[in-house]
């Protein structure tokens, strides 16, 4: 597959350092703000296809990131939406919330209890499977893209999409424009851009993510779009069960292949967090 150089999207460095090497592809730290980032990357063709199938091709083989529902999402993201959007907030009036790179829709799911009756939920989602699985449960989430969806929207939501984004400041620069003045902006992320690789759980799941953020770009990023951060909450990783089988089943094919495994437990002093965010649209 062709691969192509970039510099940091944040401020335009072209110099880096090396952060971690996973399946064949580099993840690159800019020596002048610290964002990390993939380099060299999959062309914009490569990416887009990706995201419609979930298979990413790797040196070997490919990367399966489909994934399914899960009704442990549906309750965390209920929880920690409520802790940025109080109750009586949401129920105040009716909202139009777009939620962006909606997966399974499991954010839809928590908003559906949250919010006021009589709002417009919808999701956007590339990924041709999992738009299939929720139209045949009901669930409103297309495959459009976001220039063909018309109006204006009081409150968009991107989780954990953030780093799939090929360049995020001029995403959320485009976005603006479909926010409603003062409108709403909800992402959640981790902060791997302010950690070593050491700290990050798990695998990097290269070239699926493209970048990794830390606060300050965060903050950054959105100030540079045109956002005002009104409140940001910091949760602690943890591995569960499954997901350490899986890693650890992952870790025996690594080994088979010669790859250096990956960590699979959450060491206590990581400073790693997962970052949930709420910004309002500037004027």
């Amino acid at each position: 597959m062709q691969l192509e150089h970039v510099a940091c999207y944040l401020c335009g460095e072209s110099r880096s350092e090396p952060w971690a090497r996973e399946s064949g592809y580099s993840m690159v730290k800019c020596l002048n703000c610290g964002l990390v980032y993939l380099n060299p990357r999959p062309l914009l063709s490569d990416i887009d296809a990706a995201a419609r199938t979930g298979m990413h091709r790797l040196d070997r083989g490919v990367l399966r990131m489909v994934g399914r529902h899960s009704s442990l999402k549906v309750d965390e993201f209920c929880q920690k939406t409520s802790a940025l959007f109080p109750q009586e907030e949401l129920r105040s009036e009716p909202c139009r919330w777009l939620d962006i790179g909606a997966g399974f829709g499991e954010l839809l799911e928590a908003l559906d209890v949250l919010v006021a009756s009589g709002s417009e939920l919808l999701g956007l989602e590339p990924c041709e499977a999992k738009v299939k699985w929720c139209q045949s449960r009901g669930i409103p989430v297309t495959s459009a893209e976001l220039r063909d969806i018309s109006g204006e929207f009081t409150h968009v939501s991107l989780v954990n999409v953030f780093s799939h984004l090929p360049d995020p400041v001029e995403f959320f620069e485009g976005l603006r424009i479909r926010l409603k003045p003062r409108g709403q902006l909800l992402l959640a992320t981790g902060n791997a851009g302010d950690i070593p690789r050491s700290e990050f759980p798990g695998s990097l799941y290269l070239p699926d993510h493209l970048s990794f953020s830390g606060e300050g770009h965060m903050r950054a990023i959105l100030d540079k779009a045109g956002y005002k951060v009104i409140a940001m909450q910091r949760y602690r990783a943890g591995v569960t069960g499954e997901n350490r089988l899986v890693g650890h089943l992952k870790n025996l094919a690594r080994k088979s292949l010669r790859r250096p495994a990956v960590p699979l437990r959450i060491d206590e002093n990581s400073r790693f967090r997962f970052l949930w965010i709420r910004a309002e649209r500037c004027a």
